[in-house]
């Protein structure tokens, strides 16, 4: 096949996103400016005749951006564009939409591994893409536009659950020019793409607890919304959010033996020091993750940390019982702890925030029961 004609057929590239954010987006805004870099070159995904990511970044992704003129260039996009079966993407697409590209690429990773659930949420970038590429350019004004959104499925049944009573109640057809700039608009529409990903992290949550069932049961815990701890919570009475890296720290130092109500970093602290003579240096290390606004913790500590309690883990840890599971609850922790620094710097309300962490529970449940597995 010739290079040009097929790198033709792909483009265009259609940036930007409705209710997925992109992944390359999220994991920026989690983990950093090199983190997408990191992830793309070490994943088992990519092949040997892909293009690096300085290559994309200088041909896509930069704001410089040019696309590759020499033919081996254009043929190391064909092989990745053409590669249906990393980015299961319909053979006859006329434009890539981004966030349907990459979070089919996510899906791709095996992070849910059930036919269901596969299924559930292809159903759901699809129809993304269908209102991003197709129903909102149909569209002539700002206002229909805005009506679609707000009427649409993926609001009512991936938003916030309050969205759509919200927004519906707002006459959209008035002062068409500031529409898109409305605080109500701005919040409504973050709130519900950060939804999206607290949903898909429950449904996450929930296949697992479905394949270690038996686990799960000799635990107790197959009524229980697993590790809804490590979701936000706004105490009134306070007026403080919980910490989930935290009550992260905490569940690692209970499931490794410990039951005092003393600080979970002081006796972490004690066991990542080891034979050392520096506890209280490792403890201050750990006292800082337990800050309302903890840093992400260094990958370096939390495996050192994971290798000194994994004995301890296989005494105590239970359903929780290997360093694996724990590291991925840290990384969940932390991309909450994200998510609510995010929405608190856009001036989001505690209620409207709140209502964001609670579709955890709510999407928890709904995967529960459609895995065959239903809450009580």
């Amino acid at each position: 096949m010739d290079a040009n004609k097929s790198l033709d057929r792909q483009l265009p590239h259609v940036p930007g996103f409705l209710f997925f954010i992109p992944v390359s987006t999220l994991i920026t805004l989690v983990y950093g400016t090199t983190a997408l870099e990191s992830t793309y070159e070490n994943s088992d995904l990519k092949k040997p005749e892909w293009p690096s990511w300085k290559s994309l970044d200088k041909w896509f992704l930069s704001s410089d951006a040019q696309p590759p003129v020499r033919p081996s260039s254009i043929a190391s996009i064909n092989s990745m564009i053409e590669d249906n079966a990393a980015l299961d993407l319909p053979a006859d697409a006329d434009a890539l939409w981004q966030s349907e590209h990459e979070w089919k690429g996510l899906l791709h990773a095996q992070l849910l591994r059930d036919p269901r659930s596969n299924a559930y949420w292809r159903t759901w970038i699809e129809l993304d893409r269908k209102f991003g590429c197709e129903l909102l350019p149909a569209c002539i004004t700002t206002g229909e536009k805005v009506r679609t959104v707000v009427f649409s499925r993926l609001t009512r049944e991936l938003g916030c659950l309050g969205s759509v009573s919200r927004m519906s109640a707002y006459d959209w057809r008035n002062k068409e020019p500031g529409l898109l700039d409305s605080p109500l608009f701005e919040h409504n529409r973050i709130a519900d793409m950060f939804a999206v990903v607290i949903r898909f992290c429950a449904w996450v949550v929930a296949e697992i607890s479905v394949r270690d069932w038996a686990a799960v049961i000799d635990a107790g815990l197959s009524n229980e919304i697993l590790l809804k701890n490590l979701v936000p919570q706004f105490n009134e009475q306070s007026g403080h959010w919980s910490r989930p890296i935290a009550e992260q720290l905490r569940g690692l130092a209970q499931d490794s033996g410990f039951s005092s109500n003393g600080r979970a970093s002081a006796f972490l602290g004690e066991v990542l020091a080891g034979r050392y003579l520096d506890i209280s240096d490792k403890q201050r290390t750990l006292r800082r993750w337990e800050e309302a606004h903890p840093g992400k913790p260094r990958d370096s500590v939390l495996e050192t940390l994971l290798e000194a309690v994994q004995p301890l883990l296989d005494q105590h840890g239970g359903l929780w019982s290997s360093a694996s599971a724990h590291n991925r609850k840290f990384k969940f922790a932390w991309l909450n702890a994200v998510l609510l620094r995010e929405m608190m710097q856009k001036d989001l309300p505690c209620w409207h925030i709140q209502e964001v962490f609670d579709t955890y529970a709510d999407e928890f449940r709904k995967a529960r029961a459609l895995l065959g597995k239903p809450l009580s």
